[in-house]
């Protein structure tokens, strides 16, 4: 009888090992891909007004669908109050990307950047936009894309229109009052 009570001890362990095993193999495998459409779910934007106007992006995750589209950031604000823009892309710390072009649109400016993976580097995932204006900005609008689209802004036509005629089912915009 001892000899049973022993097997017990050793391999009541071990069925419970296997049994969180299979379990956590089940969980993760079944778990469903991160795409760019999600990404519009995890995205943080961020405003500052100090001496300047300062936005700020960061992706929440990276889709596993690819990266390769152009992006917008729509600022909603008088553009004749407009007096410089710096958009800067980085990555631990390094700047990989700056522009300081923009274009009008019918509600405001928009800076116009491109997202791309290349190797370890992910371009357009971390921004930040600096603003000198003698206006507030009243709304930011962040619109990501996953396709080849060559667009025209310009202050005639909206992004949005643009886009839904070019790539209607691949992108998003997010917009955030300040």
């Amino acid at each position: 009888m001892q000899v049973q009570g022993n097997k017990i001890l050793i391999f009541l362990p071990l069925l419970v090992m296997l049994g969180l095993f299979a379990i956590g193999y089940y969980s993760l495998t079944q778990t469903g891909g991160f795409t760019n459409t999600d990404l519009e779910e995890n995205i943080f934007i961020a405003y500052e007004r100090e001496e300047n106007q300062y936005i700020e992006w960061q992706w929440g995750s990276f889709p596993e669908d690819g990266i390769a589209g152009t992006d917008y950031i729509e600022l909603v604000i008088d553009a004749d109050a407009v007096e410089e823009v710096e958009l800067r892309l980085q990555q631990a710390g390094e700047i990989l990307y700056e522009t300081s072009e923009w274009e009008e649109t019918p509600d405001g400016i928009a800076v116009e950047f491109p997202t791309y993976a290349d190797g370890e580097q992910i371009i357009g995932a971390l921004g930040e936009l600096l603003l000198d204006a003698s206006a507030d900005i009243d709304a930011v609008r962040y619109y990501h894309t996953w396709a080849a689209a060559e667009i025209n802004v310009s202050s005639s036509e909206s992004i949005q229109e643009l886009l839904e005629e070019r790539i209607p089912d691949q992108f998003w915009v997010v917009e955030e009052p300040v």
